[in-house]
Protein backbone atom coordinates (compact mmCIF):
# COMPACT_ATOMS: atom_id res chain seq x y z
CA UNK A 1 0.00 0.00 0.00
CA UNK A 2 2.86 2.39 0.82
CA UNK A 3 4.49 1.66 -2.57
CA UNK A 4 1.45 2.53 -4.69
CA UNK A 5 -0.03 5.46 -2.75
CA UNK A 6 1.67 8.84 -2.39
CA UNK A 7 0.50 11.29 0.24
CA UNK A 8 1.31 15.01 -0.34
CA UNK A 9 0.18 18.09 1.62
CA UNK A 10 -2.86 19.96 0.43
CA UNK A 11 -1.68 22.80 -1.85
CA UNK A 12 -4.84 24.89 -2.13
CA UNK A 13 -7.68 25.45 0.30
CA UNK A 14 -10.98 27.21 0.00
CA UNK A 15 -11.56 30.44 1.87
CA UNK A 16 -12.94 29.88 5.36
CA UNK A 17 -14.38 32.34 7.87
CA UNK A 18 -13.21 30.33 10.83
CA UNK A 19 -9.67 29.37 9.76
CA UNK A 20 -6.88 31.62 8.39
CA UNK A 21 -6.11 29.82 5.14
CA UNK A 22 -3.06 32.08 4.50
CA UNK A 23 -1.42 30.93 7.70
CA UNK A 24 1.21 28.19 7.63
CA UNK A 25 -0.51 26.61 10.57
CA UNK A 26 -3.03 24.20 9.01
CA UNK A 27 -4.03 22.55 12.26
CA UNK A 28 -7.51 24.01 12.05
CA UNK A 29 -8.25 22.14 8.83
CA UNK A 30 -9.57 18.60 8.97
CA UNK A 31 -7.88 17.45 5.75
CA UNK A 32 -4.12 17.75 5.92
CA UNK A 33 -3.10 15.58 2.94
CA UNK A 34 -4.23 14.45 -0.47
CA UNK A 35 -3.41 11.07 -2.00
CA UNK A 36 -2.30 9.97 -5.46
CA UNK A 37 -2.82 6.39 -6.55
CA UNK A 38 -0.64 4.39 -8.97
CA UNK A 39 -0.51 1.01 -10.68
CA UNK A 40 2.20 -0.61 -12.82
CA UNK A 41 1.35 -1.11 -16.47
CA UNK A 42 2.51 -4.11 -18.54
CA UNK A 43 5.91 -2.43 -19.12
CA UNK A 44 6.49 -1.84 -15.39
CA UNK A 45 5.93 1.95 -15.53
CA UNK A 46 3.90 3.58 -12.74
CA UNK A 47 0.67 5.05 -14.06
CA UNK A 48 -1.52 7.34 -11.97
CA UNK A 49 -5.14 6.26 -11.64
CA UNK A 50 -8.17 7.70 -9.88
CA UNK A 51 -9.24 6.62 -6.43
CA UNK A 52 -12.39 4.88 -7.69
CA UNK A 53 -10.38 2.71 -10.09
CA UNK A 54 -7.78 1.96 -7.41
CA UNK A 55 -10.33 0.93 -4.78
CA UNK A 56 -12.42 -1.10 -7.22
CA UNK A 57 -9.37 -2.99 -8.48
CA UNK A 58 -8.53 -4.01 -4.89
CA UNK A 59 -12.13 -5.01 -4.25
CA UNK A 60 -12.68 -2.28 -1.67
CA UNK A 61 -15.56 0.10 -1.08
CA UNK A 62 -14.88 3.60 -2.38
CA UNK A 63 -15.96 5.39 0.80
CA UNK A 64 -14.00 3.14 3.16
CA UNK A 65 -10.30 4.09 2.80
CA UNK A 66 -9.42 3.63 6.47
CA UNK A 67 -6.91 0.87 5.61
CA UNK A 68 -4.86 3.42 3.60
CA UNK A 69 -4.75 5.86 6.51
CA UNK A 70 -3.88 3.02 8.86
CA UNK A 71 -0.93 2.03 6.66
CA UNK A 72 0.55 5.55 6.72
CA UNK A 73 0.03 5.90 10.47
CA UNK A 74 2.03 2.76 11.18
CA UNK A 75 4.55 3.29 8.35
CA UNK A 76 6.19 0.04 9.34
CA UNK A 77 5.37 -3.06 7.35
CA UNK A 78 6.36 -5.61 9.99
CA UNK A 79 4.60 -3.83 12.81
CA UNK A 80 1.57 -3.10 10.62
CA UNK A 81 1.01 -6.72 9.58
CA UNK A 82 1.40 -8.07 13.08
CA UNK A 83 -0.97 -5.52 14.56
CA UNK A 84 -3.49 -5.45 11.74
CA UNK A 85 -4.19 -9.18 11.66
CA UNK A 86 -4.14 -9.70 15.42
CA UNK A 87 -7.53 -10.79 16.82
CA UNK A 88 -9.19 -8.13 18.94
CA UNK A 89 -11.20 -10.61 21.04
CA UNK A 90 -10.03 -13.03 23.67
CA UNK A 91 -10.01 -16.77 23.52
CA UNK A 92 -13.40 -18.19 22.68
CA UNK A 93 -15.03 -20.41 25.28
CA UNK A 94 -16.40 -23.60 23.79
CA UNK A 95 -20.04 -23.96 24.76
CA UNK A 96 -21.10 -27.48 25.77
CA UNK A 97 -23.75 -28.27 23.19
CA UNK A 98 -25.18 -31.02 25.39
CA UNK A 99 -26.32 -28.48 27.97
CA UNK A 100 -28.07 -26.34 25.36
CA UNK A 101 -29.79 -29.37 23.82
CA UNK A 102 -31.02 -30.62 27.20
CA UNK A 103 -32.39 -27.15 27.95
CA UNK A 104 -34.23 -27.01 24.62
CA UNK A 105 -35.66 -30.53 25.06
CA UNK A 106 -36.99 -29.52 28.48
CA UNK A 107 -39.73 -27.65 26.59
CA UNK A 108 -41.02 -31.08 25.42
CA UNK A 109 -41.16 -30.64 21.61
CA UNK A 110 -43.56 -33.10 19.95
CA UNK A 111 -44.40 -34.47 16.54
CA UNK A 112 -47.51 -33.41 14.63
CA UNK A 113 -49.73 -35.32 12.27
CA UNK A 114 -49.92 -32.34 9.85
CA UNK A 115 -46.49 -32.82 8.29
CA UNK A 116 -45.46 -36.23 9.49
CA UNK A 117 -45.43 -37.65 5.96
CA UNK A 118 -42.94 -35.11 4.58
CA UNK A 119 -41.02 -34.45 7.81
CA UNK A 120 -41.26 -37.48 10.14
CA UNK A 121 -38.33 -36.27 12.26
CA UNK A 122 -39.55 -32.68 12.58
CA UNK A 123 -40.50 -31.54 16.09
CA UNK A 124 -42.81 -28.69 17.04
CA UNK A 125 -43.15 -26.52 20.12
CA UNK A 126 -46.17 -24.70 21.50
CA UNK A 127 -47.24 -21.72 19.40
CA UNK A 128 -46.84 -19.27 22.29
CA UNK A 129 -43.10 -20.04 22.61
CA UNK A 130 -40.34 -18.10 20.85
CA UNK A 131 -36.58 -18.59 20.73
CA UNK A 132 -36.15 -15.19 22.37
CA UNK A 133 -38.36 -16.31 25.23
CA UNK A 134 -36.47 -19.59 25.55
CA UNK A 135 -33.16 -17.75 25.66
CA UNK A 136 -32.90 -17.74 29.45
CA UNK A 137 -30.01 -20.17 29.34
CA UNK A 138 -27.55 -17.53 30.49
CA UNK A 139 -29.60 -16.83 33.59
CA UNK A 140 -29.38 -20.46 34.65
CA UNK A 141 -25.71 -20.89 33.68
CA UNK A 142 -23.98 -17.62 34.51
CA UNK A 143 -20.54 -19.15 34.21
CA UNK A 144 -21.09 -19.78 30.49
CA UNK A 145 -21.17 -17.05 27.85
CA UNK A 146 -23.55 -18.13 25.13
CA UNK A 147 -24.70 -15.85 22.34
CA UNK A 148 -28.26 -15.77 21.08
CA UNK A 149 -27.05 -16.85 17.64
CA UNK A 150 -25.42 -19.99 19.07
CA UNK A 151 -28.62 -20.83 20.92
CA UNK A 152 -30.72 -20.27 17.80
CA UNK A 153 -28.45 -22.52 15.71
CA UNK A 154 -28.78 -25.24 18.33
CA UNK A 155 -32.60 -25.04 18.10
CA UNK A 156 -32.42 -25.34 14.32
CA UNK A 157 -29.95 -28.21 14.61
CA UNK A 158 -32.49 -30.20 16.61
CA UNK A 159 -34.98 -29.82 13.73
CA UNK A 160 -37.48 -27.88 15.82
CA UNK A 161 -40.05 -25.55 14.27
CA UNK A 162 -42.44 -22.91 15.58
CA UNK A 163 -44.58 -22.87 12.45
CA UNK A 164 -48.33 -22.67 12.97
CA UNK A 165 -49.40 -26.05 11.69
CA UNK A 166 -52.93 -25.09 10.86
CA UNK A 167 -51.86 -22.75 8.08
CA UNK A 168 -49.13 -24.53 6.19
CA UNK A 169 -48.25 -23.58 2.62
CA UNK A 170 -47.74 -25.76 -0.41
CA UNK A 171 -44.17 -27.01 -0.46
CA UNK A 172 -44.31 -27.81 -4.17
CA UNK A 173 -45.38 -24.25 -5.09
CA UNK A 174 -42.77 -22.70 -2.81
CA UNK A 175 -40.00 -24.82 -4.29
CA UNK A 176 -40.94 -23.69 -7.80
CA UNK A 177 -41.92 -20.03 -7.25
CA UNK A 178 -39.68 -18.95 -4.36
CA UNK A 179 -36.72 -21.33 -4.32
CA UNK A 180 -36.66 -21.92 -8.10
CA UNK A 181 -35.84 -25.59 -7.67
CA UNK A 182 -34.32 -26.85 -10.94
CA UNK A 183 -35.70 -30.34 -10.22
CA UNK A 184 -39.26 -29.06 -10.83
CA UNK A 185 -40.03 -28.36 -14.45
CA UNK A 186 -42.57 -25.89 -15.77
CA UNK A 187 -44.70 -28.79 -17.05
CA UNK A 188 -44.79 -30.44 -13.60
CA UNK A 189 -45.81 -27.18 -11.95
CA UNK A 190 -48.51 -26.52 -14.58
CA UNK A 191 -49.93 -30.00 -13.95
CA UNK A 192 -49.92 -29.37 -10.18
CA UNK A 193 -51.65 -26.00 -10.63
CA UNK A 194 -54.30 -27.57 -12.87
CA UNK A 195 -55.02 -30.24 -10.26
CA UNK A 196 -55.49 -27.87 -7.33
CA UNK A 197 -57.52 -25.34 -9.32
CA UNK A 198 -59.83 -28.11 -10.55
CA UNK A 199 -60.18 -29.46 -7.01
CA UNK A 200 -61.00 -26.00 -5.67
CA UNK A 201 -63.61 -25.49 -8.38
CA UNK A 202 -65.41 -28.72 -7.43
CA UNK A 203 -65.22 -27.80 -3.75
CA UNK A 204 -66.82 -24.41 -4.41
CA UNK A 205 -69.56 -26.07 -6.50
CA UNK A 206 -70.39 -28.41 -3.60
CA UNK A 207 -70.40 -25.44 -1.21
CA UNK A 208 -73.15 -23.73 -3.23
CA UNK A 209 -75.43 -26.77 -3.35
CA UNK A 210 -78.47 -27.05 -1.12
CA UNK A 211 -78.07 -29.42 1.80
CA UNK A 212 -80.78 -31.43 3.49
CA UNK A 213 -80.43 -34.39 5.89
CA UNK A 214 -83.25 -36.05 4.00
CA UNK A 215 -81.38 -35.88 0.67
CA UNK A 216 -77.66 -35.05 0.63
CA UNK A 217 -75.15 -33.31 2.92
CA UNK A 218 -71.66 -31.91 2.25
CA UNK A 219 -69.08 -31.74 5.05
CA UNK A 220 -65.35 -31.11 5.34
CA UNK A 221 -63.35 -33.22 7.79
CA UNK A 222 -60.15 -32.28 9.55
CA UNK A 223 -58.35 -32.87 12.83
CA UNK A 224 -57.47 -29.78 14.80
CA UNK A 225 -53.80 -29.22 15.45
CA UNK A 226 -52.61 -31.18 18.45
CA UNK A 227 -52.89 -29.27 21.72
CA UNK A 228 -51.58 -29.97 25.21
CA UNK A 229 -53.16 -29.31 28.59
CA UNK A 230 -52.74 -27.88 31.15
CA UNK A 231 -52.28 -24.74 29.07
CA UNK A 232 -51.09 -22.05 31.48
CA UNK A 233 -48.69 -19.76 29.58
CA UNK A 234 -48.38 -17.38 32.54
CA UNK A 235 -46.40 -19.98 34.52
CA UNK A 236 -42.93 -21.06 33.38
CA UNK A 237 -43.25 -24.42 35.18
CA UNK A 238 -46.29 -25.22 33.05
CA UNK A 239 -44.27 -24.69 29.87
CA UNK A 240 -41.59 -27.15 30.96
CA UNK A 241 -44.02 -29.81 32.28
CA UNK A 242 -45.37 -32.71 30.28
CA UNK A 243 -48.82 -32.28 28.80
CA UNK A 244 -51.94 -34.32 28.21
CA UNK A 245 -52.63 -34.35 24.45
CA UNK A 246 -56.19 -33.53 23.37
CA UNK A 247 -57.71 -34.36 19.98
CA UNK A 248 -60.61 -32.89 18.04
CA UNK A 249 -61.86 -34.49 14.82
CA UNK A 250 -64.26 -32.00 13.26
CA UNK A 251 -66.98 -32.37 10.62
CA UNK A 252 -68.11 -28.94 9.35
CA UNK A 253 -70.79 -28.34 6.69
CA UNK A 254 -69.84 -26.53 3.50
CA UNK A 255 -71.19 -23.14 2.51
CA UNK A 256 -74.16 -21.41 4.14
CA UNK A 257 -75.81 -24.46 5.58
CA UNK A 258 -78.33 -24.72 8.40
CA UNK A 259 -76.56 -27.81 9.65
CA UNK A 260 -74.27 -27.62 12.67
CA UNK A 261 -70.68 -28.69 12.94
CA UNK A 262 -69.94 -32.00 14.68
CA UNK A 263 -66.87 -32.24 16.90
CA UNK A 264 -65.59 -35.48 18.43
CA UNK A 265 -63.21 -34.75 21.28
CA UNK A 266 -60.98 -36.99 23.41
CA UNK A 267 -57.53 -37.11 24.97
CA UNK A 268 -54.67 -39.58 24.95
CA UNK A 269 -55.71 -41.08 28.29
CA UNK A 270 -58.80 -42.43 26.46
CA UNK A 271 -57.28 -43.41 23.11
CA UNK A 272 -54.70 -42.35 20.52
CA UNK A 273 -54.92 -40.95 16.99
CA UNK A 274 -54.12 -43.87 14.70
CA UNK A 275 -56.24 -44.97 11.77
CA UNK A 276 -58.67 -47.01 13.91
CA UNK A 277 -59.21 -44.11 16.29
CA UNK A 278 -60.05 -41.72 13.46
CA UNK A 279 -62.33 -44.29 11.80
CA UNK A 280 -64.22 -44.52 15.09
CA UNK A 281 -65.08 -40.81 14.81
CA UNK A 282 -66.29 -41.41 11.23
CA UNK A 283 -68.45 -44.20 12.62
CA UNK A 284 -70.06 -41.84 15.16
CA UNK A 285 -70.69 -39.27 12.43
CA UNK A 286 -72.35 -41.77 10.07
CA UNK A 287 -74.54 -43.06 12.91
CA UNK A 288 -75.64 -39.49 13.57
CA UNK A 289 -76.75 -39.09 9.93
CA UNK A 290 -77.86 -42.69 9.49
CA UNK A 291 -81.05 -41.68 7.65
CA UNK A 292 -79.36 -39.38 5.10
CA UNK A 293 -79.34 -41.02 1.64
CA UNK A 294 -76.09 -39.43 0.39
CA UNK A 295 -73.08 -38.03 2.26
CA UNK A 296 -70.13 -36.21 0.64
CA UNK A 297 -67.01 -35.60 2.70
CA UNK A 298 -63.99 -33.44 1.76
CA UNK A 299 -60.69 -34.48 3.38
CA UNK A 300 -56.99 -33.72 3.19
CA UNK A 301 -54.42 -36.23 1.95
CA UNK A 302 -53.10 -37.38 5.35
CA UNK A 303 -52.29 -41.03 4.57
CA UNK A 304 -52.19 -42.23 8.17
CA UNK A 305 -55.70 -40.90 8.91
CA UNK A 306 -57.82 -40.18 5.85
CA UNK A 307 -56.39 -42.22 3.02
CA UNK A 308 -55.70 -45.83 4.00
CA UNK A 309 -57.09 -49.26 3.30
CA UNK A 310 -58.58 -49.59 6.79
CA UNK A 311 -60.83 -46.59 6.12
CA UNK A 312 -61.86 -48.00 2.74
CA UNK A 313 -62.64 -51.34 4.38
CA UNK A 314 -64.83 -49.52 6.89
CA UNK A 315 -66.50 -47.61 4.02
CA UNK A 316 -67.63 -50.92 2.48
CA UNK A 317 -68.78 -52.10 5.92
CA UNK A 318 -70.89 -49.05 6.84
CA UNK A 319 -72.47 -48.59 3.38
CA UNK A 320 -73.78 -52.19 3.54
CA UNK A 321 -74.52 -52.26 7.27
CA UNK A 322 -78.05 -52.39 8.73
CA UNK A 323 -76.93 -49.75 11.24
CA UNK A 324 -77.67 -47.04 8.66
CA UNK A 325 -79.81 -46.49 5.59
CA UNK A 326 -77.19 -44.45 3.75
CA UNK A 327 -77.26 -45.21 0.01
CA UNK A 328 -74.04 -43.48 -1.11
CA UNK A 329 -70.89 -42.12 0.53
CA UNK A 330 -68.31 -40.09 -1.45
CA UNK A 331 -64.90 -39.14 -0.12
CA UNK A 332 -63.21 -36.29 -1.98
CA UNK A 333 -59.60 -35.27 -1.38
CA UNK A 334 -57.84 -31.93 -1.70
CA UNK A 335 -54.54 -31.48 -3.50
CA UNK A 336 -51.68 -31.56 -0.92
CA UNK A 337 -50.76 -28.07 0.21
CA UNK A 338 -54.10 -26.57 -0.90
CA UNK A 339 -56.43 -27.89 1.80
CA UNK A 340 -58.25 -24.75 2.90
CA UNK A 341 -61.72 -25.87 4.02
CA UNK A 342 -64.67 -24.93 6.20
CA UNK A 343 -63.22 -26.87 9.14
CA UNK A 344 -60.35 -24.35 9.35
CA UNK A 345 -62.79 -21.57 10.24
CA UNK A 346 -64.27 -23.65 13.05
CA UNK A 347 -60.81 -24.43 14.42
CA UNK A 348 -59.99 -20.72 14.36
CA UNK A 349 -63.06 -20.00 16.50
CA UNK A 350 -61.90 -22.62 19.00
CA UNK A 351 -58.48 -20.96 19.20
CA UNK A 352 -60.14 -17.58 19.77
CA UNK A 353 -62.16 -19.06 22.63
CA UNK A 354 -58.98 -20.53 24.11
CA UNK A 355 -57.25 -17.17 23.83
CA UNK A 356 -60.08 -15.47 25.73
CA UNK A 357 -60.00 -18.12 28.45
CA UNK A 358 -56.17 -17.67 28.70
CA UNK A 359 -55.66 -20.83 30.81
CA UNK A 360 -56.96 -24.37 30.25
CA UNK A 361 -56.56 -26.29 33.48
CA UNK A 362 -58.22 -29.58 32.56
CA UNK A 363 -59.91 -31.40 29.70
CA UNK A 364 -63.32 -29.88 30.46
CA UNK A 365 -61.94 -26.37 29.91
CA UNK A 366 -60.93 -27.41 26.40
CA UNK A 367 -64.34 -29.03 25.91
CA UNK A 368 -66.07 -25.77 26.81
CA UNK A 369 -63.97 -23.91 24.21
CA UNK A 370 -65.06 -26.38 21.53
CA UNK A 371 -68.69 -25.93 22.57
CA UNK A 372 -68.44 -22.12 22.42
CA UNK A 373 -67.33 -22.13 18.78
CA UNK A 374 -69.89 -21.51 16.02
CA UNK A 375 -72.06 -19.55 18.45
CA UNK A 376 -72.62 -22.60 20.64
CA UNK A 377 -74.51 -24.42 17.88
CA UNK A 378 -71.93 -27.15 17.28
CA UNK A 379 -72.74 -30.71 18.30
CA UNK A 380 -69.85 -31.80 20.51
CA UNK A 381 -69.41 -35.39 21.62
CA UNK A 382 -66.91 -36.40 24.26
CA UNK A 383 -65.61 -39.75 23.05
CA UNK A 384 -65.53 -42.49 25.69
CA UNK A 385 -63.11 -45.40 25.48
CA UNK A 386 -66.03 -47.69 24.54
CA UNK A 387 -66.64 -45.55 21.40
CA UNK A 388 -63.31 -46.65 19.90
CA UNK A 389 -63.09 -49.84 17.82
CA UNK A 390 -60.17 -51.76 16.35
CA UNK A 391 -61.10 -51.48 12.69
CA UNK A 392 -59.11 -53.95 10.62
CA UNK A 393 -57.68 -53.81 7.11
CA UNK A 394 -59.30 -56.47 4.86
CA UNK A 395 -57.55 -55.49 1.64
CA UNK A 396 -56.01 -58.22 -0.52
CA UNK A 397 -52.32 -57.50 -1.15
CA UNK A 398 -52.39 -58.91 -4.67
CA UNK A 399 -55.49 -56.92 -5.66
CA UNK A 400 -54.17 -53.59 -4.41
CA UNK A 401 -50.78 -54.01 -6.08
CA UNK A 402 -51.91 -52.03 -9.12
CA UNK A 403 -54.05 -49.54 -7.16
CA UNK A 404 -52.22 -46.70 -5.43
CA UNK A 405 -54.14 -44.44 -3.09
CA UNK A 406 -52.02 -41.36 -3.68
CA UNK A 407 -53.42 -40.35 -7.13
CA UNK A 408 -57.06 -41.01 -6.08
CA UNK A 409 -59.03 -37.78 -5.68
CA UNK A 410 -62.53 -39.25 -5.12
CA UNK A 411 -63.73 -42.60 -3.74
CA UNK A 412 -67.38 -43.68 -3.84
CA UNK A 413 -69.20 -46.42 -1.99
CA UNK A 414 -72.71 -47.54 -2.94
CA UNK A 415 -75.09 -49.72 -0.94
CA UNK A 416 -75.30 -53.24 -2.30
CA UNK A 417 -71.78 -53.21 -3.76
CA UNK A 418 -68.74 -54.65 -1.99
CA UNK A 419 -66.31 -52.88 -4.28
CA UNK A 420 -65.66 -49.15 -4.47
CA UNK A 421 -65.21 -46.75 -7.35
CA UNK A 422 -62.51 -44.10 -7.61
CA UNK A 423 -61.30 -41.17 -9.73
CA UNK A 424 -57.82 -39.89 -10.39
CA UNK A 425 -59.24 -36.63 -11.79
CA UNK A 426 -62.29 -34.76 -10.50
CA UNK A 427 -63.39 -34.24 -14.10
CA UNK A 428 -62.71 -37.85 -15.04
CA UNK A 429 -64.73 -41.06 -14.94
CA UNK A 430 -65.05 -43.54 -12.09
CA UNK A 431 -63.09 -46.78 -12.13
CA UNK A 432 -63.86 -49.96 -10.19
CA UNK A 433 -61.77 -50.67 -7.08
CA UNK A 434 -62.04 -54.32 -6.05
CA UNK A 435 -59.66 -54.70 -3.11
CA UNK A 436 -61.24 -56.99 -0.50
CA UNK A 437 -60.60 -60.65 0.26
CA UNK A 438 -63.19 -62.95 -1.28
CA UNK A 439 -64.65 -63.89 2.11
CA UNK A 440 -64.94 -60.22 3.05
CA UNK A 441 -66.57 -59.16 -0.24
CA UNK A 442 -69.99 -60.49 0.70
CA UNK A 443 -72.77 -59.64 3.11
CA UNK A 444 -71.59 -60.02 6.66
CA UNK A 445 -68.03 -60.67 5.51
CA UNK A 446 -66.62 -57.71 7.42
CA UNK A 447 -67.47 -58.22 11.09
CA UNK A 448 -68.14 -55.45 13.56
CA UNK A 449 -65.02 -55.19 15.74
CA UNK A 450 -65.14 -55.12 19.51
CA UNK A 451 -64.85 -51.81 21.27
CA UNK A 452 -62.10 -50.82 23.66
CA UNK A 453 -62.81 -52.22 27.13
CA UNK A 454 -60.43 -49.99 29.08
CA UNK A 455 -58.99 -46.52 28.54
CA UNK A 456 -55.54 -46.27 27.04
CA UNK A 457 -54.14 -44.36 29.99
CA UNK A 458 -51.12 -42.12 30.29
CA UNK A 459 -47.83 -42.94 31.94
CA UNK A 460 -47.71 -42.71 35.71
CA UNK A 461 -44.64 -40.49 35.38
CA UNK A 462 -46.55 -37.88 33.37
CA UNK A 463 -49.48 -37.95 35.79
CA UNK A 464 -47.24 -37.56 38.85
CA UNK A 465 -45.33 -34.69 37.26
CA UNK A 466 -48.54 -32.78 36.48
CA UNK A 467 -49.93 -33.42 39.96
CA UNK A 468 -46.70 -32.42 41.70
CA UNK A 469 -45.83 -29.30 39.69
CA UNK A 470 -49.08 -27.90 38.34
CA UNK A 471 -51.93 -28.85 40.67
CA UNK A 472 -50.96 -26.22 43.28
CA UNK A 473 -51.35 -23.61 40.51
CA UNK A 474 -54.92 -24.69 39.63
CA UNK A 475 -58.25 -23.87 41.26
CA UNK A 476 -59.45 -26.61 43.58
CA UNK A 477 -62.40 -27.55 41.36
CA UNK A 478 -60.04 -28.29 38.44
CA UNK A 479 -57.87 -30.80 40.33
CA UNK A 480 -60.24 -33.77 40.38
CA UNK A 481 -59.75 -34.56 36.70
CA UNK A 482 -56.02 -35.08 37.21
CA UNK A 483 -56.43 -37.16 40.34
CA UNK A 484 -58.74 -39.69 38.67
CA UNK A 485 -57.21 -39.74 35.18
CA UNK A 486 -56.37 -43.28 34.03
CA UNK A 487 -52.79 -44.41 33.76
CA UNK A 488 -51.38 -47.17 31.61
CA UNK A 489 -50.51 -49.14 34.76
CA UNK A 490 -53.98 -48.68 36.33
CA UNK A 491 -56.39 -48.23 33.41
CA UNK A 492 -59.66 -48.73 35.30
CA UNK A 493 -61.65 -45.53 35.82
CA UNK A 494 -64.18 -45.58 38.65
CA UNK A 495 -66.87 -43.26 37.31
CA UNK A 496 -69.26 -43.76 40.22
CA UNK A 497 -66.55 -42.82 42.72
CA UNK A 498 -65.71 -39.78 40.64
CA UNK A 499 -69.31 -38.55 40.56
CA UNK A 500 -70.02 -39.29 44.21
CA UNK A 501 -67.07 -37.36 45.64
CA UNK A 502 -67.95 -34.89 48.38
CA UNK A 503 -66.49 -31.45 48.86
CA UNK A 504 -64.29 -32.81 51.62
CA UNK A 505 -62.61 -35.21 49.23
CA UNK A 506 -62.01 -32.41 46.75
CA UNK A 507 -59.75 -30.73 49.23
CA UNK A 508 -57.74 -33.90 49.85
CA UNK A 509 -55.59 -33.62 46.71
CA UNK A 510 -51.80 -33.34 46.78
Amino acid sequence: MLNFVERIPVSQRRKSTTVNYLSDDNAGFRRQYTCKFFFLNFTGIRVEVCKIFFMATLGKIERNDCFIRYAFEKNNEAHFCADYFRSKCGRKVKVPIELMESHIRSYNPEQSHYRYKHAPKRLYLASELRIVGMYDFLEKNENLKISYESYRKCVNGLNISFTKLGSEECEFCDRFNKLHDPMISQEAYDEHRTRYTTTRKHYQIDATKLQSPSQVIYFSVDMEKVLGIPHMPCYKSAIFSKKLTVFNETFVPLGKSQLSACAYVWNDSISGRNASDLISTFHQFFLRFRDTPEIVLWLDNCTAQNKNWSLLTYLVFIINSPLTSIRKIILKFFEPGHTSMSADSYHHQIEEAMRKMTSLHDFFDFLSCVECAQGGKAKVKEMAFSDFYEWADHSHRTKIKNHHLRPMVAIEGTRGSFSLRYKTDHDGEYQVLNFLYAKSARKGGIPMPVSRSTPKGISAEKKNEIITKLLPLMPENKRLFWKFIATSDEPEFDLEAYLSLSDENEMDIP
